[in-house]
């Protein structure tokens, strides 16, 4: 809890209700509830031996309005390669990932992910009236934003769905790819991201349905989408729209996805 009194997590502010399965009895409470109960969903599908820590907070993000707004952001603390165990030489990963492949905090002490979520949106900000919905049912009442979803989605993009890899130049980051380049294929061109050179990653990051994601165990579990998966590999596509989404594009699934998947780049 990176929040400092009276704020964010340590809100005292009056709670939203209704909010079934939340039993806190203010704002902060009700947060931190929320938090923690993504926080063990999440940790029913991990298999890393070591804990994984996130820091986190509540701060007016922008833009935020009638007509949309960022709802969280998050990332991975720091980034790791040539460790002990490491599946690929010379490849940057995520420090959740990272200290799971090793075996061993690669950081210690330090968050393995931060994560910040709009405060604005509890005053307003998309709308009069609009507020985050705090209810564990998996009910969004009109004029509401599912904060469990966004929380389930930042946590996520924090442990590893996301690329260092910068979209618009196609540079990776300190000129080391990440092991998300690894399993990003396109079909127009027929490589993967880490077979490409910058100029070629750059137009593959605006190749409008065509970058999927090619790792095994998705391609295995991806039969239940009906739109947005090459049906003849299993592989799933990415968000690439023609016009570059910095923050949106490549780390992302395709929001064309059917039925609706987590990782999609907006609720």
């Amino acid at each position: 809890n990176n929040d400092g009194a009276g704020e964010g997590f340590n809100s005292t502010a009056a709670a939203f209700l209704p909010a079934p399965g939340n039993t806190g009895a203010n704002l902060g409470q009700q947060r931190l509830q929320l938090f923690n109960a993504a926080a063990a969903v999440w940790s029913g599908f991990l298999d890393s031996s070591i804990l994984v820590q996130v820091g986190s907070q509540f701060n007016p993000l922008a833009p935020c309005s009638s007509g949309g707004g960022v709802l969280g952001s998050a990332g991975s603390t720091t980034v790791h390669g040539n460790f002990p165990n490491a599946i690929f030489p010379n490849t940057f990963y995520h420090q959740a990932l990272a200290n799971k492949l090793r075996n061993a905090d690669s950081s210690a002490g330090q968050p393995d992910l931060g994560a910040t979520f709009n405060s604005d949106v509890d005053t307003g900000c998309l709308g009069a009236g609009t507020h985050f919905y705090y209810g564990l049912d998996n009910a969004t009442p009109a004029g509401t934003i599912n904060l469990f979803v966004v929380l389930l989605h930042e946590i996520g993009h924090g442990i590893g769905f996301s690329s260092f890899t910068d979209e618009g130049t196609g540079a990776y980051l300190g000129g080391i790819p990440d092991v998300w380049a690894r399993f990003q294929f396109d079909r127009d061109q027929n490589l993967t991201w880490f077979q490409m050179n910058d100029a070629q990653r750059a137009a593959s990051a605006i190749n409008n349905n065509d970058l999927l994601w090619d790792g095994p165990n998705v391609r295995i579990a991806s039969g239940f989408l009906t739109l947005g998966r090459d049906a003849a590999t299993g592989r799933v596509e990415l968000y690439t729209p023609a016009t570059l989404e910095p923050g949106s594009s490549v780390s992302h699934y395709n929001a064309r996805a059917t039925p609706n998947v987590l990782m999609e780049p907006s609720i």
